[in-house]
């Protein structure tokens, strides 16, 4: 066991939000730390700051970044909720407001990384560095992009679905849930019981969704979702 493999064992190994290893543990290109993919996400170590988990939208812009070679270098955080000093820090207008969404951020060597929503409309990625430069990336608003989704199809007839946020909340068996983006995040959490950046895929919808394709249609096989067609619980994407 090494650090990497106490930080996985700590989060819940293979029914933590990371899901399976997809690879060995593996160097970094920087030549310092180390790092093992996982099905959703990553743990990357350093000696300077031990063993930390990265996923969803933050490890994506990590990535974009180009991981530890960036000005943020190595994490010296797993993901955490948002403090109310970097609510108003984030968001001068109206931090009230943006403490109704669900706000995560993870710390690194050179600066923070936020995935947040002033208003639980929009969402944002925001980068802080540690000399204070600040980038925002935001995504727009989610309400029009419920639409979307993954055709699946019934193996045994070819009737197809999309597997937009109201399939899934039919097949959850509520109702819409009330506000943006945020508000349908926790709903789907809770209703769900899928990883965090499987139900924003679900939510956004785009090429995204793919990436989880099989976890998903998993789930809805699990959940016993039968075709209105013919009845049969055999669903491809």
């Amino acid at each position: 066991m090494n650090e990497i493999d106490d930080k996985y064992k700590e989060l819940g190994s293979e029914r933590s939000f990371l899901g399976r290893p997809e690879q060995d543990e593996r160097p970094c290109p920087d030549g310092l730390g180390r790092y093992r993919q996982f099905k959703l996400g990553s743990i990357h170590w350093h000696p300077a700051t031990g063993a930390h988990e990265t996923h969803g939208a933050t490890r994506n812009k990590w990535a974009a970044m180009r991981f530890e070679l960036s000005p943020l270098g190595y994490p010296t955080s797993d993901e955490r909720g948002v403090t109310e000093a970097e609510l108003t820090e984030l968001s001068s207008d109206d931090p009230a407001a943006a403490a109704h969404s669900l706000n995560r951020c993870s710390e690194f060597q050179g600066g923070r990384i936020f995935c947040w929503s002033p208003d639980t409309q929009r969402y944002f990625t925001t980068v802080i560095l540690s000399d204070g430069t600040r980038t925002d990336d935001e995504h727009g608003n989610h309400r029009s992009r419920t639409k979307r989704g993954m055709e699946i199809k019934c193996r045994k007839c070819g009737h197809s679905e999309k597997t937009t946020v109201e399939f899934i909340v039919k097949i959850i068996g509520g109702a819409m849930p009330l506000g943006g983006f945020w508000a349908w995040v926790t709903y789907l959490l809770a209703g769900t019981g899928l990883a965090l950046p499987i139900v924003i895929a679900i939510i956004t919808g785009g090429v995204g969704i793919l990436v989880f394709k099989n976890e998903i249609v998993q789930w809805i096989v699990n959940r016993g979702y039968k075709c209105p067609k013919c009845g049969a619980v055999d669903w491809e994407a």
